[in-house]
């Protein structure tokens, strides 16, 4: 009796373990989709002191590139979770990031939560090209 129950144990075992993990994948109800990127963040924060930029103050903002060899500028109200408590100025970092798409977004917000999934790498470099929005541009004009 004891050796017919040992394959019943085994099979309801695997099937509640398979139920309990089945749903960790899923997102969550706020979430409609996801998708990992991959950033590279400039050595430098843009100069949010200069007049062109003084509205950046107080927000969470990169100077950044995404599959492109241009930089862009990245701010928003909301930072990439999990990075700004790492960030060093004076190191160039390659990034995954979790880029989570709100199902129902506030009007007065964007639409996408960031979160860093994994640094690539962290190179101690000047990065190059991206002047145009730091405080040394001033200087070259």
């Amino acid at each position: 009796m004891k050796n017919h129950l040992l394959p019943l144990c085994v099979t309801l075992f695997l099937i509640l373990a398979g139920g309990m993990t089945a749903g960790c994948d899923k997102l969550d109800d706020k979430y409609k989709s996801e998708k990992t990127i991959t950033l590279t963040i400039a050595s430098v924060k843009p100069a949010a002191a200069d007049d062109d930029y003084d509205w950046l103050q107080g927000l969470p903002v990169y100077i950044y590139k995404e599959e492109s060899p241009d930089w862009r500028l990245w701010y928003s109200h909301d930072p990439i979770r999990g990075f700004d408590e790492i960030y060093e100025e004076g190191y160039e970092y390659v990034v995954k990031v979790r880029r989570l798409t709100l199902a129902d977004p506030p009007q007065d917000a964007g639409a996408y939560v960031y979160e860093l999934k994994k640094v690539v790498s962290k190179t101690q470099k000047d990065s190059e090209g991206c002047l145009l929005y730091t405080s040394d541009a001033a200087d070259d004009l």
